[in-house]
């Protein structure tokens, strides 16, 4: 990750009051270019962080909401897609000896750590908000609003015509004579 041109989210945590801290941030185009096979080209989202502290325990609320510039699978340009996304209460412990458990919501940092870093957190909050096929939503009159020269393209070359082959038959066939 190049540091010098890099978007990172840290927030800090040794010399913090108790009591609830917020943090905002704004999350583009060069947050996402830090992750080279990010499918996620670009975004405008809001970042707000509220870390609560009471004695030695702390704990994060993240919330993220915006848009993210993604492909559309079916006609490959690019749309901007809705984000939203809230966490609850992500505990931060120190770790110990080097051991961790496997916890999703737990961070885990060095102890005397003066500051945490949630750059991979951001950005894999974010990526789990997209789904796992990305199409241009449909406008107010239930149409595909992808590109119409792409559709074109799509059913000129699409099979219609359904052929069933006749191995199939005779076994369907064998089927309802034994029903």
């Amino acid at each position: 990750m190049d540091v010098e041109h890099s978007q990172r989210f840290l927030i800090p945590i040794y010399d913090v009051l108790d009591g609830e801290h917020e943090f905002t941030f704004q999350v583009s185009k060069p947050f996402f270019e830090q992750f080279k096979d990010s499918e996620i080209r670009d975004g405008d989202l809001t970042l707000k962080i509220i870390l609560n502290k009471q004695g030695q325990n702390m704990g994060l609320d993240v919330r993220i909401q915006g848009t993210v510039n993604v492909c559309c699978d079916r006609c490959l340009e690019y749309f901007d897609l809705s984000v939203e996304y809230e966490s609850g209460s992500v505990e931060i412990k120190s770790e110990v000896s080097g051991v961790e458990e496997d916890d999703d919501e737990v961070i885990y940092i060095p102890e005397k750590e003066k500051e945490i870093d949630l750059t991979q957190y951001v950005f894999e909050s974010i990526c789990l908000q997209v789904p796992y096929r990305h199409v241009h939503p449909d406008d107010e009159h239930g149409q595909s609003t992808c590109d119409p020269r792409m559709l074109e393209k799509i059913k000129q070359y699409s099979v219609n015509e359904e052929k069933i082959d006749s191995r199939w038959e005779e076994l369907k066939k064998y089927l309802e004579n034994n029903n």
